[in-house]
Order: C-alpha cells, then sequence, then structure tokens
C-alpha cells in the first residue's frame, strides 16, 4: 500500500477565529497565552488587517491582499495561534484529531502519509491553507500540497468554481489510488456545497472514506461513500455544446439531456425568455455555459501530480 492521503476543503476559520481572540483580548482583555504580551497597538492592527478578510459585510479580498502578507503582524499571530492549539482555532485541524497527536513543539501522525488542501480563488483562501499547510509540514512532516481552485468562492462563478473543484479532486483521487493509497476526505472546511462537491468528486473517483466535524456532536464523525458511476452520453454532450456555441437563440428542445442548464442559466441571468419560451444568449455567455457543459464529463485518465 502507497499511504494514506487526505484531501481537504479549506475555509477561513484560521482567520475568524483568530480575529476572535485577538478582538476579546483588545476589548475586554480577555487574553489567551499566544497574545498576552501583545502591545494594544499591534492588536487594533491586526483586527484592521484581519477584517476585510473575514468579515462578511465588509469583505474586500483586494484590501485583504494588500494587508494580509506574510510577515505581517497578523499573519504571525493567526500562525502563531494554530501552531500554540490547532484543534482550537483551525475547523480543518479539528476534524483530524484522530489522525494528529499534538504536542507544544512537534506532533506525531497516523494514517496521515500526505494532504493536499483545496483553497478558494481568493486571498483569505490562500493565506488560510498556507498556514495549515505549514502546521502539517513544519511540525507533523507531512508532505503537504496546497491548491487554489479557479472560480471556487467567488460568488458570480460559483458553478465554474465548484465544476473545477470536483474535476480537480477527482483527478487527484484516481491518480492516488493508482499509487496504492487509501485516500480519506476532509469535509470540514469551507462551505457546504464545496463539502458536497469534494464528498461528490469521491464517490465518482472511488475514495475510502469521508469524515467531518458534526455540528451537534462537536466531534469528528465519518460518513459512507456511495459509488457512483456516472453515464455520459457523449453525442448528447458534443449536442449540447456544439448548439450553445453556434445559436445566439436557443430552446430547451436545442439541448436533450441538459435542458435544465438553460434554466439554471436564466435564473442567473445569464440567458433571456423570450416571447416564444425560447431564450437568447450572448455569445460569451453562451461560450460560458458550453464550457459549463463539458465539465461534466470526467476523464477517465487523469495524468497528474499534486
Amino acid at each position: 500500500m502507497g499511504g494514506y492521503t487526505h484531501l481537504i476543503s479549506v475555509g477561513t476559520s484560521v482567520l475568524r477565529n483568530a480575529y476572535t481572540v485577538v478582538s476579546k483580548c483588545f476589548k475586554e482583555n480577555t487574553c489567551s497565552i499566544p497574545v498576552r504580551s501583545l502591545e494594544p497597538t499591534v492588536l487594533k492592527d491586526v483586527l484592521e488587517t484581519l477584517k476585510p478578510c473575514i468579515d462578511p459585510g465588509r469583505m474586500d479580498d483586494v484590501e485583504c491582499g494588500r494587508r494580509l502578507s506574510r510577515g505581517s503582524e497578523a499573519w504571525k499571530v493567526v500562525e502563531t495561534l494554530v501552531s500554540y492549539a490547532p484543534f482550537a482555532y483551525s475547523a480543518e485541524l479539528n476534524a483530524m484529531k484522530y489522525f494528529i497527536s499534538q504536542s507544544t513543539k512537534d506532533c506525531s501522525v497516523t494514517m496521515l502519509d500526505e494532504a493536499i488542501l483545496y483553497h478558494t480563488d481568493t486571498h483569505a483562501g490562500r493565506v488560510s491553507a498556507e498556514i495549515v499547510k505549514g502546521f502539517l509540514e513544519r511540525l507533523c512532516h507531512v508532505k503537504t500540497y496546497s491548491k487554489q481552485v479557479t472560480g471556487l468562492g467567488v460568488f458570480d462563478r460559483l458553478f465554474e468554481g465548484l465544476s473545477n473543484l470536483v474535476r480537480e479532486a477527482y483527478c487527484d483521487i484516481k491518480v492516488r489510488i493508482g499509487r496504492g493509497n487509501v485516500v480519506l476526505l476532509n469535509l470540514t472546511g469551507g462551505f457546504k456545497p464545496e463539502s458536497g462537491a469534494l464528498l461528490l468528486a469521491g464517490s465518482l473517483a472511488g475514495a475510502s472514506a469521508a469524515y467531518y466535524i458534526h455540528e451537534a456532536a462537536r466531534k469528528p464523525v465519518f460518513i459512507p461513500i456511495i459509488r457512483l458511476s456516472p453515464q455520459v452520453d457523449q453525442h448528447l454532450l458534443e449536442d449540447a455544446v456544439e448548439a450553445l456555441a453556434s445559436k445566439s437563440k436557443i430552446s430547451p428542445e436545442d439541448l436533450p439531456g441538459y435542458a435544465w442548464i438553460i434554466y439554471i442559466a436564466e435564473a442567473m441571468g445569464l440567458a433571456s425568455r423570450l416571447p416564444d419560451n425560447s431564450y437568447r444568449l450572448e455569445p460569451a455567455r453562451a461560450r460560458y455555459l458550453a464550457e459549463y457543459i463539458r465539465r461534466l464529463a470526467f476523464p477517465e485518465d487523469c495524468i497528474r501530480t499534486a
């Protein structure tokens, strides 16, 4: 057997949890050990740096990227907190309690030889994954890869991002199984659609098991993976792609087997319904839908390394 590979969806819990503990320290003088020695001016700077990265009402990826850089006080604080108490500050690592035993300066692992982290197409996602990756590599000595998934976490590119995640994870699972690895899925990080996409990839490609932190039990639980074998009619797929690519006006009858895509496109504002119940598509939007349908056909051979 080649070893154990964990595929992990990464959210921004390390940033949000760090913001919470620093905020309590700054406003209430309730400080945990890693931030107890920091001056109020430093605490305030950390809060101002993290806010555009985690506040749903004020999220600004450009501002987050400008402020939160490697070497900044905020980065150092988040990294220190995760190293000090990984299960408290990282939802992803908290789900891995069965596989990681952490001490003050080091950690030991079982059934964990390699980790692949999938993060959103945002600066906050990138930083969060880098900090989790740093912990796994530096303290646990686990070979770890961090992958940015194009379109993931960008709200007006949701379809693209999720389909990219499924394809990326699908290929990674296929490659690892081909090497004799056992593949496990950590579904804890990120939003529910991302967890669902990763689980779908595991069902299609043959992952062994999945786990996550149960909301009520607040501990890691394992869930079964039901194997799926999609039957893609290549001719119908090619006809749908051709219809989208060549017509500015299209009806559901032009897309046998894929008519649902036009209704979703209408809901997303990508297609306009005409009086005769056909739909008008701008060329760029038609190409977008055609590319999306192409992504529904999963490759049988994934020749790829992490």
